[in-house]
């Protein structure tokens, strides 16, 4: 039995769904079970619960070997670091009381930073956390900027005729597609491709936020459409507006300064040569423009 967390995010849906279609038995943790029917009607088994709770997270483990682990992180959360923790702490806890063997983490590049990193400093306390465990295998996937992130940026063009941010125009990102990390376990999992404690980095393009503003803006039909880097007062106003908690903004722009000094990167692989098949214009043509399409 394979456990995923959040497994109403995209990556964790996509993941489901390869495991569940590969024959895979697959139990999803969330939050709300009408969110999930469309993963159940694969054939998912639905535990539904609050993630911070190490007891419903004992009963969900239950009969399990392998947990994928994904900290949820909604844009109201009031403290992103003390719920990372607790997230942390209570799957820890069960753990230490199930058969699971093998955990996955959906961490970040980058998550070696120690200050100013935002949502990445959450991930390293599960990772610290992680590193207290006996278990056999410990697999901590440390993906690039993901290519997704960008569709937040379609609201932008339609009202505003820009994109925008507060990362650096400038600055490379190591960017990959959901999908593509998803695949990549999948991999691992259907070949038991995996042993004992490894750090997997993984990205399928390198590319400014100028350079995929073009990009986008070509694929479109808006040619002229320029990236504006945002001050960080005026990224913070942007996203409370648009529902983040405070907490979660501050988190988020302080995540942008990471970004815009180059501290997401690889330090495993060869930082020129992408390891994972998607490169954003395919990206782009296959899902972003159909979602700007879409968009009202």
């Amino acid at each position: 039995m394979f456990i995923i967390t959040d497994v109403n995010s995209r990556f964790g849906a996509k993941l489901a769904l390869q495991l569940l279609r590969s024959g895979q038995k697959v139990r999803g943790v969330g939050n709300h079970r009408e969110n999930l029917a469309y993963l159940k009607s694969e054939g998912m088994e639905i535990a539904t619960g609050q993630i911070v709770d190490p007891v419903f997270l004992a009963s969900a483990f239950k009969d399990a070997h392998t947990l994928v682990l994904i900290a949820p992180a909604p844009s109201n959360l009031e403290s992103f670091s003390n719920t990372f923790h607790q997230v942390g702490s209570a799957a820890c806890k069960a753990i230490k009381d199930s058969k699971i063997n093998t955990i996955f983490f959906l961490s970040s590049m980058g998550v070696e930073q120690t200050s100013e990193a935002g949502l990445i400093l959450g991930l390293r306390d599960i990772e610290q956390q992680l590193d207290t465990l006996n278990t056999e295998n410990v697999i901590y996937l440390h993906p690039g900027y993901f290519m997704e992130h960008t569709l937040s940026k379609i609201s932008f063009i339609k009202q505003k005729d820009m994109i925008a941010d507060s990362i650096d125009a400038q600055t490379p990102l190591y960017m990959v597609s959901t999908e593509d990390v998803a695949n990549y376990v999948a991999e691992m999992i259907n070949k038991r491709n995996y042993y004992g404690r490894a750090i997997v980095e993984l990205y399928g393009d390198r590319l400014s936020y100028r350079k995929a503003t073009k990009i986008i803006a070509d694929s479109i039909g808006i040619p002229e459409l320029p990236y504006v880097q945002l001050l960080d007062p005026e990224m913070r106003n942007e996203l409370v507006e648009n529902g983040f908690s405070i907490n979660m903004a501050n988190a988020y722009v302080e995540m942008s300064h990471a970004l815009s000094r180059g501290a997401l990167c690889p330090n495993l692989i060869d930082k020129e040569v992408p390891n994972c098949p998607t490169r954003f214009t395919q990206f782009v043509n296959s899902i972003f423009v159909p979602a700007f399409k879409a968009a009202i």
